[in-house]
């Protein structure tokens, strides 16, 4: 079954209420498989390098929505990448419509927790067979 998903992201100015492009950025995207949203806890790993495959990810589709976050800093690697990845802080918000992941299932989306900290991760995955 198809799913469309409309996303919305606005910007605003927060002293003058302002939308920063006019008004909300819109995108729709249209997913033959689904994976969350889901929340799960990730250990802390007590280094910077191990990476660990989040789970939510490995829809067997290509990965054409990723909205992730976390109330803790965390490293993610997305489709295969192999380098110091992409550090999110504390609440920080990844979005990520009308992308192309397929990496394959064990490299879509990876994660590492050096915070001392258990993470709690949210996260919805979408996409489709192409």
């Amino acid at each position: 079954m198809t799913t469309n998903y409309d996303i919305m992201v606005s910007v605003r100015d927060a002293d003058t209420g302002v939308e920063v492009f006019g008004a909300p950025l819109t995108y729709t995207i249209e997913a033959d498989e689904t994976s969350g949203p889901a929340r799960f806890n990730k250990a802390d790993d007590g280094d910077g390098t191990t990476f660990t495959v989040v789970s939510p990810s490995q829809l067997s589709s290509i990965l054409q929505l990723v909205v992730l976050t976390a109330d803790q800093e965390l490293t993610w690697r997305f489709d295969g990448q192999s380098d110091a990845g992409i550090v999110v802080g504390e609440g920080g918000i990844i979005l990520m419509a009308g992308v192309t992941i397929d990496a394959g299932t064990a490299t879509n989306v990876k994660v590492n927790n050096n915070s001392d900290e258990t993470a709690q991760i949210q996260l919805m995955v979408a996409g489709n067979d192409g």
